[in-house]
Formats: C-alpha cells, structure tokens, sequence
C-alpha cells in the first residue's frame, strides 16, 4: 500500500483530491495535514477520515518539527501540496517609466490595465484606490476588457498607462524596458481576506449603490 502525504486537502480543491482517490484506489493510505485556516473546512472531508485509509492531522506545513515527526512515522512514498495561504496581494503596478516616488495620486487622469472585472487583482486594485481616497469610476479609468493573463503584451503594444502584474510578467517587462515596477499591491493592501470575504465585500458595496440609486437606502458600506 502507498502512503501520501496531502497537504491543505481540507481546502475546496484538496477535498475533492482524497474523495477521488479514496473512490478510485483501494491500495493508498492518505495522511492529511492542514492548518485548518479560514480556506479550510474539516466539515468537507469529515466522512472521509476513518483514521485507517484517511488519517487527519492539524498542523503547519512549516512547523519542521511535525513534519519530520510525520515522515519518520509514516515513511510517505508521495507528498501532494495543496497548502497554500496567499494573505497578501503577490502582484505590481508597472509604469511606462521609472518613478522614484511613487504615489497612488499619480494615477489619477491615467488609463489602468486591471485584468477582468470581479478578479481578485481588480478588487485589491479598487481597495488601495479608495484607502488612498481615489474613487476607482471617475478618478482614473480602469480598463477590464483585457483578460488578466493578456495585460502584459496588451501594454508591451501600447495600450494603457499603467499595469497591474504578476511575476514573472513584471519582471519580464521590466528586462525589456517596456515596463517598470513602481509599487507592490501586497505592500499597500496588507493582509488580504480570503475569496468569500471579498466575494461578500463586492456584493454588499453593490446592492448598497443599488439601494442609493434607487432611493431606498440612506447608506452603503463605504
């Protein structure tokens, strides 16, 4: 029998991973290791974990303790990573030339590549924008009709003023000299909820302009 180790598998993506192995093969043994952050739910797997074929344990991928408490104990023929906890925006804002100091003011008046509207990027985007007191509809135009994996060579050919990027994109523009990093939107946002949080932010501030337009609310979120 195979032994796995499978990281962050109480996470929507992990849980359904061991539900399709545990299903498929009779010969694997399957240890689970998650830190059960607010990505994770025990709840999804809870049925799965017999502590025979599904054993669950609570921990940190980064304490080194445990995981070399779980490698001697259960000799693991495979690990399979599914822990991952992004907290902070890992993206950049490129402009078309160096800025030495930058501020979120000089974006006003400018056009924006933002990747697609409701995307993460977009939202931690509109989120700097209004802590730095910059209303994201009439203070500078944010164009989302460019898919996210696309603003890259959309502003190599010319199109907008500024670009918000990934690695290894950023970089990539910047060796080029097409473009150049002027700020970090994980340095400005700082701690980033996970997606349900942002999903309920968005749609809340939405029926709340909804309400105002329509005259039947006197207040909104932000």
């Amino acid at each position: 029998m195979k032994t796995y180790l499978v990281t962050g598998a109480a996470g929507f993506i992990g849980a359904n991973y061991i539900k399709h192995i545990l299903a498929k093969h009779d010969d694997v043994k399957l240890v689970i290791l998650d830190a059960l952050t607010y990505a994770g739910n025990l709840g999804t797997i809870a049925k799965d974990i017999d502590d025979e074929r599904c054993i669950f344990v609570k921990g940190d991928i980064c304490d080194r303790v445990l995981a070399d408490e779980l490698f001697a104990k259960f000799k693991f023929d495979y690990v399979v990573n599914f822990a991952q906890l992004t907290q902070r925006a890992g993206n950049f804002l490129v402009a078309r030339e160096p800025i030495d100091d930058f501020s979120w003011d000089m974006l006003k008046g400018t056009t924006v590549l933002g990747g697609r509207a409701g995307g993460m990027p977009e939202m931690v985007f509109e989120y700097i924008l209004e802590k730095n007191n910059m209303n994201p509809t009439t203070d500078l135009s944010i164009d989302q009709s460019i898919d996210f994996g696309s603003t890259a060579a959309a502003f190599s050919g010319g199109q907008g003023d500024f670009t918000i990027e990934f690695e290894p994109h950023a970089t990539l523009l910047e060796q080029k000299g097409g473009g150049y990093v002027v700020a970090s939107l994980g340095e400005e946002s700082g701690y980033v909820p996970g997606c349900p949080g942002n999903w309920f932010y968005r749609n809340w501030r939405s029926l709340c302009n909804h309400q105002k337009t329509a005259g039947r609310a006197d207040r909104g979120r932000r």
